[in-house]
């Protein structure tokens, strides 16, 4: 049996009146007891929705926590086999980035829908939190809700019986998109999800779906298509890269004209640098005619992954590990820019402000956080040529004897260990002129803390103050892995390779970034094989530090350049063509970014490598 616009009814149930007594006797759990409720008992309420709550339980047989969508008590038949519709059509989908379902059941005589427990927030969460979300965190999630929506978009699967092909959402929208601690990024609740065949209303004409998020068409009563997703995930792009929604009204009236004339702000009037390509990506899926909209998921997830790489060499999932490791700052919030000629406006490009703070710019890590307090002393040529006086001759008292300094400033040294003591605010001195390069380092930072004060200087790109600060590190902070790594870096980058050398000896660390540099060491005193296997060891072990992704490409670069010396030390076709495809390699991971001077390196060896076969 089915309804007149296509969806198929349920079997029928029994007495409706019998049935709806039965339901209304029903009492909800409040999550404060461990009630048995599928798989496992309630160790708490995650959440109550219109149509369902959600449960936390614990299996403990598995021991594993999951989540149970458990639908209300005396909800109306339609919203019913919406719940029961959303059961069959999720146990159908397998994907990375949609939520897992386990089983389906009953409680009492009301439906639940068993799934991975996922802890986390919202994306809706998220943004109220953080506002304007970094852009590289931007497309990373929507290229991982992109793959989704492609699988969904193009799904084959069997409904009550008949054979369908592709799922619309109908709901997208930040709430129904989750991020894991670890950057996991996974879509949500299919409740009113349908076929693409199947209409948008249900059979009394109720609009269903979100609506600052709809597509204008769907108000009109039009059936949802694959084209409706699409807006809808441009809206929530959009809301990513501002902190805004692009529907914010709050009185119906008004939202519905806003919606139907498809009225929004256009993202090029608030003041952050979005690339253009990203921009318009937006604003074509949030087109008024649905026609003129980027046509599949297909289609959008391949312009968002040519956006993305041109941005960054860091995968999406990389991006949203590494992002979701640093704590959230305070909420970012856009200037609206004013279109006019007026010059200060492009000066206020780029600018953010943060609630009850000032004005900062968007940081995404420690040191970057360290470079927006002072930026004009950041990587200063005049500012290291003050704190480090290169030639000081050995009766004047050294400027970063940390211990010295604080005994003659009264100041105990039992306060700054060499390791991780906590940071004691610098002492203020009225006539900064007169503060030593010390002073003037502590009261940059805000510590005391020699290693903190290292820590800042190396990330800020100081490195011969970096340098001399090692040398009055205590044997605790130097033992500290960071800080051998840190230092490992500031000998390369100072080119001290005999210091270089005599540490790479001294030491043994099991991180990626120290094993790359051991086999950088070994290809460069002729040792080639030995590079190789350093290199391949390299790859294979995590770097804390560094980048995945510039792990990656320096791998590729220095293996290339290995393979390149192993067919100068023996000319045959098998070296040759091991070299040529490592080069190949190294360009190919690099053809977003073809004025890296790895990309250019690639280029140059490729025809070297090819002349040499005449």
């Amino acid at each position: 049996m089915t309804t007149s616009t296509g969806i198929p009814r349920f079997p029928d149930k029994p007495d409706a009146t019998d049935n709806m007594q039965v339901r209304t006797a029903v009492i909800l759990p409040d999550g404060s007891r461990a009630l048995e409720l599928g798989s496992g008992k309630i160790v708490g309420l995650i959440g109550v929705g219109g149509m369902a709550n959600i449960y936390k339980i614990f299996n403990n047989e598995l021991e594993v926590h999951r989540a149970i969508k458990l639908m209300h008590p005396n909800l109306s038949e339609d919203s019913r086999r919406h719940f029961e519709t959303e059961m069959k059509i999720m146990a159908g989908l397998s994907h990375p980035n949609i939520i897992e379902i386990h089983s389906v059941g009953l409680w009492n005589t009301l439906p639940y829908i068993e799934m991975e427990y996922l802890a986390g927030s919202t994306l809706d969460t998220m943004i109220k939190k953080r506002g304007a979300l970094d852009v590289v965190v931007c497309t990373s999630i929507a290229i991982l809700v992109a793959r989704a929506l492609a699988y969904a978009h193009n799904r084959n699967y069997l409904l009550y019986g008949t054979s369908y092909h592709g799922i619309i959402h109908r709901d997208l929208k930040p709430s129904n998109i989750m991020v894991t601690p670890d950057g996991i990024v996974k879509l949500m609740d299919f409740g009113i999800a349908r076929p693409i065949e199947v209409s948008l209303f249900t059979t009394d004409g109720a609009i269903m779906g979100t609506m600052q998020y709809l597509a204008p068409e769907q108000l009109d009563g039009k059936p949802a298509e694959v084209a409706g997703d699409i807006y809808s995930f441009g809206t929530v792009l959009y809301e990513m890269l501002s902190g805004n929604k692009a529907f914010p009204q709050v009185s119906m009236s008004r939202l519905m004209s806003c919606k139907v004339k498809n009225d929004f702000r256009p993202l090029n009037e608030y003041s952050l640098k979005i690339p253009k390509p990203l921009c318009k990506l937006v604003h074509r899926c949030m087109m008024h005619d649905k026609k003129k909209r980027i046509g599949s998921a297909e289609a959008l997830l391949a312009q968002l992954e040519r956006i993305h790489n041109s941005l960054t060499l860091d995968t999406p999932e990389q991006v949203m590990r590494q992002y979701m490791s640093i704590p959230p700052g305070e909420r970012t919030v856009l200037k609206v820019r004013r279109r006019s000629p007026w010059p200060l406006v492009a000066a206020a490009a780029g600018a953010v402000i943060v609630v009850g703070v000032g004005t900062i710019n968007i940081v995404r890590t420690p040191a970057e956080r360290a470079a927006a307090v002072e930026p004009s002393r950041t990587g200063s040529e005049k500012e290291q040529t003050e704190a480090l006086p290169e030639n000081s001759s050995p009766q004047q008292e050294d400027p970063f004897n940390i211990e010295a300094r604080q005994t003659a400033s009264g100041l105990s040294a039992s306060n700054h260990s060499a390791s991780r003591d906590p940071a004691v605010p610098a002492p203020s001195r009225p006539d900064k002129e007169r503060q030593s390069p010390l002073e003037k380092l502590q009261e940059r930072y805000g510590s005391n803390n020699q290693l903190t004060i290292f820590y800042g200087e190396v990330e800020n790109g100081n490195f011969a103050s970096a340098h001399r600060l090692w040398n009055h590190l205590g044997q605790n902070a130097q033992s500290e892995k960071k800080a051998a790594i840190y230092y490992m870096r500031v000998l390369r980058t100072l080119g001290k390779s005999s210091e270089l050398s005599r540490f790479l000896r001294s030491h043994k660390i099991a991180d990626g970034e120290f094993i790359l540099q051991n086999a950088i060491g070994s290809l460069h005193s002729g040792q080639t094989d030995k590079a190789l296997s350093l290199l391949e060891k390299a790859i294979a072990t995590p770097a804390e530090y560094l980048p995945s992704s510039r792990l990656r490409t320096d791998y590729l670069y220095y293996r290339a350049l290995a393979k390149s010396k192993s067919f100068t030390n023996s000319d045959n076709q098998s070296t040759l063509s091991a070299a040529m495809d490592a080069w190949f390699e190294v360009r190919n991971f690099l053809q977003n970014n073809r004025e890296h001077p790895y990309h250019q390196k690639a280029i140059q060896e490729m025809q070297r490598l090819a002349r040499s076969r005449k």
